[in-house]
């Protein structure tokens, strides 16, 4: 099952890369891409470390990045400095979003987010 939200994740990815920028900030339909890719590394990754997809799936986590993030910072995930906390921006609220949407954490959340797929990757293979 790990195996499949990695997928998801690594296409999500694509099409956020694949899709043109609309000039119009925000850019909600690269956001939600993104968005999605963070969220499904994250739970591939829970995946591979136990956790059940019912309860990644329930109101404990849902779509909650941050929840996400923090389980799997104490499940051993490791990233650079300051990750965890420019991707759980990704997660807030829409001010939280509009207050964190310049190019400089936008482009560094996708670099993440590459990141985290290929970490995913090593450990799914």
């Amino acid at each position: 099952m790990d195996y499949e939200f990695f997928m998801r994740a690594k296409e999500s990815r694509h099409a956020y890369q694949r899709l043109p920028n609309s000039g119009q900030p925000p850019e909600w339909p690269k956001y939600v891409l993104l968005y999605h890719a963070v969220e499904m590394v994250l739970k591939a990754y829970l995946l591979r470390q136990g956790i059940s997809e019912k309860i990644l799936g329930s109101k404990e986590f849902g779509h909650d990045l941050k929840k996400l993030l923090n389980e799997a910072v104490t499940r051993g995930l490791t990233l650079p400095h300051d990750t965890q906390e420019r991707l759980a921006a990704l997660g807030g609220s829409l001010p939280t979003w509009q207050a964190a949407r310049s190019q400089l954490i936008y482009g560094y959340a996708i670099r993440a987010a590459s990141q985290c797929t290929r970490l995913g990757s090593s450990s799914l293979t």
